[in-house]
């Protein structure tokens, strides 16, 4: 009760945008290894048995070193998937430019996928 979890595989090699939540939740990666670009520019490494939480407003950039499960924990009274969606997640409209990109810039992609 009060929670909806669930997990997402990501295969080495990928790059991952995640989509923007409007809760803090709990994430847990169960296997794997990821790089992740924070909002500083910053680059993290991610492993398996990490357990973190992210606040609302946040999008993540991945990448995917190692083969990955990714489980997330997050607050709610529904177990209406359409509900679900529109409680927890931003639409990708309200964050993209007006010709649908989301920008990262140059420096910052060679840092995450570590060709610096």
């Amino acid at each position: 009760p009060h929670v909806y979890v669930r997990q997402i595989f990501m295969p080495a090699g990928t790059l991952v945008i995640g989509k923007m939540h409007r809760t803090e939740h709990f994430n847990i990666i169960t296997a794997g290894i990821v790089r992740l670009l924070n909002d500083d520019d910053s680059i993290s490494e991610v492993t398996a048995g990490d357990i973190f939480t992210s606040k609302p407003g946040v999008k993540k950039v991945l990448y995917i070193v190692e083969d990955t499960k990714w489980v997330t924990v997050h607050p709610t009274e529904s177990t209406d998937m359409q509900v679900l969606e529109k409680e927890l997640i931003v639409p990708e409209e309200d964050i993209r430019d007006a010709e649908g990109n989301l920008l990262i810039d140059e420096a910052s992609m060679r840092k995450l996928l570590g060709v610096d």
